[in-house]
């Protein structure tokens, strides 16, 4: 999925891959400025849902997300204010980048204003 991602996004962002959620986890702890994360999340292990409590309970929760989903039922699971974004795994990359456009546009208007 970094792969993909990486093509669809690279031109047009720059990209910090993660392999997996902890070494997600402690690149973002680490790292500071992100504008938006784009996570593919496999809620079958419990390390996806610690994630989605991590961002929920940290500074970064004023971050917005795309969540990449097998299955849309775990939707249901999370609050619709904490993980508005998401897509269903097979996606549109056209998709995804207006979708992460929109997102950072008004994430601009809401700094400017």
């Amino acid at each position: 999925m970094n792969y993909l991602l990486k093509t669809t996004l690279s031109e047009s962002y720059s990209l910090i891959p993660a392999d997996d959620i902890a070494a997600g986890i402690t690149k973002l702890k680490t790292i500071g400025n992100i504008d938006l994360l784009i996570v593919d999340a496999d809620f079958e292990t419990q390390e996806s849902v610690d994630l989605i409590q991590f961002l929920s309970n940290s500074s970064l929760y004023s971050k917005p997300v795309i969540l990449l989903l097998t299955d849309q039922k775990i939707i249901k699971k999370f609050d619709q204010d904490i993980l508005p974004h998401y897509f269903l795994k097979p996606f549109d990359p056209v998709k995804l980048i207006a979708a992460a456009n929109k997102i950072l546009q008004q994430q601009a208007l809401t700094y400017v204003a």
